[in-house]
């Protein structure tokens, strides 16, 4: 049971994270399961290096928590001057240029919490946990998208997106 709640808390980001990727562009399926293989192999990196990483479990969620707040800026930015100039100009090497690039870092930031969890839960086998965190992320994620959906037509969504996923970030560093 407590696999299971675990499995489920750590996947609430996804959920929120979700919500805020699709304020900001279209999320699909395959965005969501693309985004859950980060959630799968750092789960299975995280399990299979238990004991070294164990120590670690903080910094990988503050890391995680920095890269929605990249997440966060990247949105906002794209809000005030446009997608094209942001992209190409602004945060080019911290957010890519590429959609590719935005799952990607949005599957990195949520998948930091679950590799943390991965390392707290040594009875779990790590296959079964990187299993249930990829699916629950994938779940989560595609759920938060469908929430937010009828939302993408109002003015401003991409600067809520962009505030919701820095707030996010910060919640995550300092608490």
């Amino acid at each position: 049971m407590v696999f299971l709640f675990t499995v489920i808390s750590v996947s609430l980001d996804a959920y929120y994270a979700g919500i805020s990727f699709n304020l900001g562009e279209k999320l699909t399926l395959a965005d969501c399961i693309y985004a859950s293989f980060y959630t799968l192999a750092t789960c299975l990196i995280a399990s299979a290096l238990r004991n070294a990483a164990s120590g670690y479990t903080a910094i990988i969620n503050k890391a995680g928590g920095a890269l929605l707040i990249a997440a966060g800026i990247k949105y906002l930015t794209e809000a005030y001057y446009g997608k094209k100039r942001t992209a190409k100009a602004l945060f080019k090497p911290l957010c890519g240029r590429s959609r590719s690039e935005s799952v990607t870092l949005m599957g990195l930031s949520v998948s930091a919490d679950a590799a943390a969890a991965a390392v707290a839960l040594p009875a779990a086998p790590p296959l079964l946990c990187a299993l249930a965190m990829f699916v629950f992320h994938a779940g989560f994620l595609l759920l938060g998208g469908i929430t937010a959906k009828p939302l993408r037509s109002f003015e401003g969504a991409t600067v809520a997106a962009g505030i919701f996923l820095a707030a996010a970030g910060t919640c995550r560093i300092l608490l």
